[in-house]
C-alpha cells in the first residue's frame, strides 16, 4: 500500500504553491520587525530578479505538465500553440505583481519603497494561499463542461460561492483589523502602510471573479482570450503606477488596488461572449458572502 499517492501535475502546483507561500508569510513575518522599511524596500528590489530567476521557469514547466497531462499524446506537436498563450499569461500575471516595486523605485526613495512592499505583499499572500490553489485545480476541472454549458454555469456558481464564502471574509476582516496588526507586530515605522494595506486587501475581492473568470476561458480552450486580460491588467498596471506615483503613497495604492475593479467589465464580457456565462451566474453567488463580509468588517472596524 503506497502511503504517499502519486501526485498529478495539479495536485502538485496546488501543494507546492500553499506551503511555499505559508513558508513566505513565515518568512515574512520575521523580516518585517526587524528590517526597517528603508531595508525592506531595497529587499524588494533585489527579490523582484530572484523571483523570475526562481518562479518563472517553475510555472513554465508546471504549465507543461499540465497540459501535457490534458492533451492526447497524438496530439502533442498541438502543445506549443495551446500551451504559448497560457505561459505568457501567466508570465504576465506574475510582471503584475512586480512592475509597481519597480517603476516605483524610480519616484521614490527605498523608505517608501519598503512601505509599499509591505503593504502588497499581505494581499500577495492571501491570493496564492486562498484563491490562487483553487484557481489551478478549477482550471482542469472546469474542463469536463465544455461540451455542457449548463453544467459549466452550475459549477462556476458553486466555485464562485466557494471561493466568496473563503476569500472575501479573509480581506475585508484583514483590511479591518490591519492597524491592530500593525501596532501589535511592527513598530511606528510601519505605520504610513496600514492604509496603502488596506485598499490592497480590498482589491481581492475583485481579483476572486478575474482569477476564476480566466479559470473558465482555460477550460473551454479559449487561451488567447485569458492572454489578454493579462495583457489589459499589464497595460492598466502601467498607466496607474505612471499617474499615481508622484502623488505619493496613498494615491499610488488607491490606483494600483483599483485594477482588478476597472478590468471586471473586460472579464465578465469575454465568458458572457465566449463561454456563454451571463453576469448573473458570476454577481450573484458573490453578493451573500460579500454582505456578510461587509458587516463583519463593519463590526471588527467598529471594535477595535
Amino acid at each position: 500500500m503506497k502511503v504517499f499517492p502519486r501526485l498529478s501535475p495539479t495536485s502538485w502546483l496546488t501543494t507546492k504553491t500553499v506551503f511555499s507561500q505559508l513558508f513566505a508569510l513565515l518568512l515574512f513575518a520575521i523580516q518585517a520587525p526587524v528590517l526597517g522599511p528603508k531595508a525592506f524596500g531595497l529587499i524588494s528590489i533585489v527579490m523582484v530578479f530572484v523571483g523570475f530567476c526562481e518562479n518563472v521557469p517553475g510555472e513554465a514547466a508546471a504549465e507543461a505538465l499540465i497540459s501535457v497531462r490534458e492533451i492526447d499524446e497524438r496530439h502533442f506537436r498541438e502543445l506549443a500553440h495551446f500551451a504559448a498563450p497560457t505561459l505568457m499569461s501567466r508570465f504576465l500575471t506574475w510582471s503584475c505583481n512586480q512592475i509597481p516595486r519597480l517603476m516605483l523605485g524610480l519616484y521614490w526613495g527605498s523608505t517608501d519603497l519598503g512601505l509599499f512592499s509591505l503593504a502588497s505583499r499581505l494581499g500577495d499572500i492571501l491570493m496564492e494561499v486562498a484563491v490562487v490553489p483553487r484557481y489551478a485545480v478549477a482550471r482542469v476541472e472546469l474542463r469536463k463542461y465544455a461540451a455542457d454549458r449548463a453544467g459549466l454555469d452550475a459549477a462556476l456558481r458553486r466555485t464562485f460561492t466557494f471561493l466568496a464564502v473563503f476569500c472575501f471574509p479573509l480581506c475585508i476582516g484583514g483590511a479591518a483589523i490591519v492597524p491592530t496588526l500593525f501596532r501589535v507586530w511592527l513598530d511606528p515605522r510601519w505605520t504610513g502602510a496600514i492604509v496603502p494595506a488596506q485598499c490592497l486587501l480590498l482589491a481581492c475581492v475583485a481579483l476572486v471573479t478575474q482569477y476564476l473568470g480566466g479559470a473558465a476561458l482555460l477550460a473551454m480552450n479559449f487561451q488567447r482570450k485569458e492572454a489578454l486580460v493579462s495583457i489589459a491588467q499589464t497595460v492598466v498596471t502601467v498607466l496607474a503606477v505612471a499617474a499615481c506615483a508622484p502623488f505619493g503613497l496613498l494615491a499610488a495604492s488607491i490606483g494600483i488596488a483599483a485594477r482588478p475593479f476597472v478590468l471586471l467589465p473586460l472579464s465578465v464580457g469575454l465568458l458572457k461572449r465566449y463561454c456563454a456565462i451571463p453576469a448573473s451566474t458570476i454577481f450573484l453567488p458573490q453578493w451573500p458572502p460579500l454582505a456578510a463580509s461587509l458587516t463583519m468588517g463593519t463590526c471588527v472596524w467598529c471594535c477595535g
